[in-house]
């Protein structure tokens, strides 16, 4: 579940036309998080593939650089 946060100035009514493109936007992040999981989880054990696994190391190493921080990943190798 996702949650879309709109701020204004005032408040707004929603006409049908208005909920039907929401709901539409909320069809098509469903759709992208579901390509997403099916991309970077092991089908059979739900756990991180080695896709998964390198976006999940690129986004804390992003953070790290945007915060000026250390960093340190280790994972075993293959023999």
């Amino acid at each position: 579940m996702a949650t879309l946060c709109i701020i204004d100035q005032k408040p707004r009514t929603l006409d049908e036309e208005d909920m039907e493109a929401f709901r539409d936007l909320a069809s098509v992040a469903e759709r992208e998080l579901s390509v997403i999981q099916l991309a970077t989880l092991d089908e059979l054990t739900g756990i991180t593939n080695r896709r998964g696994f390198m976006a999940i190391v690129r986004h804390a190493l992003d953070g790290c650089i945007r915060q000026q921080s250390f960093c340190a990943v280790g994972f075993p190798g293959l023999e």
